[in-house]
């Protein structure tokens, strides 16, 4: 990265300063930054991974290809230029996402075709906005360091396992979300293979259950 953080006292919150790191360690707010980013974009992997499951419904891959372009978009914003500006958009991006999520798991997106009843949670949408939820405490945890005059500084090698542990730990989860099979319910719609029971396959007899 290039730039990074500076005091919340010395400058406002939308400032970013050239990149100076303290001696012998890494500023905690710049590793956390680190993490939101690959939050994000293990998020935007996984929606851009299940496009392919919800083509006939044109409007369902479409919104999946926003958010995962977006995801990615604000996770090389964070990579490249960590800022509270970024980690902001992210925040609210992230929490705009799982709104939509929890809304169409509980009474679903009427005003979308193909979404328009609640489905049943899946692996692969849980993996994605656990991450999101994670990602925004991060973006608190940031907030509240920035209420400090100076920085907290981790050593090298704390800072780089720590942010190493994030990125294997995100890679295997986003794996297995998007190698989760995907089966259809009694009205052809794709959906995420579910954490509890067995949704009704494609073609099958709804009063089989």
């Amino acid at each position: 990265m290039t730039t990074s953080f500076v005091p919340s006292a010395a400058v406002d919150s939308g400032t970013i300063a050239p990149s100076v790191q303290p001696a012998g360690g890494t500023d905690l707010r710049r590793v956390l930054a680190t993490v939101a980013a690959v939050l994000a974009a293990a998020g935007g992997v996984i929606h851009l991974g299940v496009i392919g499951d919800h083509t006939e419904y044109h409007v369902v891959a479409v919104g999946f290809a926003a958010m995962g372009i977006s995801q990615c978009v604000v996770a090389l914003w964070l990579f490249r230029r960590p800022s509270r500006g970024a980690l902001l958009v992210a925040a609210g991006l992230h929490a705009a996402i799982g709104a939509t999520w929890a809304l169409s798991r509980t009474f679903g997106l009427w005003f979308i075709p193909g979404a328009a009843e609640a489905t049943e949670i899946g692996v692969a949408d849980l993996v994605a906005n656990t991450f999101g939820i994670g990602l925004i405490c991060v973006v608190v945890i940031v907030g509240a360091l920035d209420r400090f005059a100076s920085p907290t500084v981790l050593p090298r090698t704390v800072a780089r396992r720590m942010a190493g542990t994030v990125v294997v730990g995100a890679s295997l989860l986003t794996a297995i979300a998007v190698s989760a099979p995907h089966v259809h319910d009694t009205h052809g719609r794709p959906v995420d293979a579910p954490l509890l029971g067995q949704s009704h396959e494609h073609g099958a007899d709804p009063g089989a259950h």
